[in-house]
């Protein structure tokens, strides 16, 4: 597209949403798709989805939304493709809470296993390995690929190897890419 990516996760408008649909629709020709995005602005975007799922992260620290006093605690993830499943899966909720805790911590429900995020790690937007864990178990099967097509430091390709998944994640940014082989 011609964008400098960059440390940021503010994605241009300009022909962004165009090109993210046309991704997602080649996705979900060989596979369910799990995916997070900006909040409510996405839904005006994004056609297609199954269920949206929410991220819930009570704690978590943010930007107000414009001149008003909400802080959001939350994050869509739309699930493509769920009704492949079948119900012979075991069920999940369709809220996944992992709350940020301080410190680096990050608590999950599951398990109520924490997680620290490594040292030196700054990434603009930064997702919990647990959580991960999570959607790989319930939208994915032990020996699958998982495709990250927006690696960044590397949370999907963690979570696959250690679920015994195998993963294959592309990114731009060669820093991330750098990370995420340690």
């Amino acid at each position: 597209m011609g964008v400098v990516y960059g440390n940021s996760y503010i994605d241009s408008e300009e022909g962004y949403w165009e090109w993210f649909s046309a991704a997602l629709r080649e996705m979900q020709r060989v596979g369910d798709v799990v995916t997070f995005t900006h909040r409510v602005f996405s839904l005006g975007h994004i056609e297609g989805w199954d269920w949206i799922g929410v991220w819930d992260k009570p704690f978590a620290a943010g930007v107000r939304i414009g001149n008003s006093p909400i802080l959001p605690h939350w994050e869509p993830i739309y699930l493509f493709g769920i009704h492949s499943l079948g119900t012979k899966r075991s069920f999940t909720r369709d809220v996944f809470r992992y709350n940020p805790c301080g410190n680096g911590m990050l608590r999950g429900e599951v398990g109520r296993a924490k997680k620290r995020l490594a040292p030196g790690i700054k990434h603009p937007t930064p997702k919990p390995v647990e959580l991960y864990k999570a959607l790989a178990l319930a939208f994915s099967d032990e020996g699958q690929t998982i495709l990250d097509p927006f690696m960044g430091s590397g949370t999907t390709l963690r979570a696959a190897k250690d679920l015994g998944r195998y993963a294959i994640g592309i990114e731009i940014e060669e820093k991330y890419c750098e990370i995420a082989k340690r």
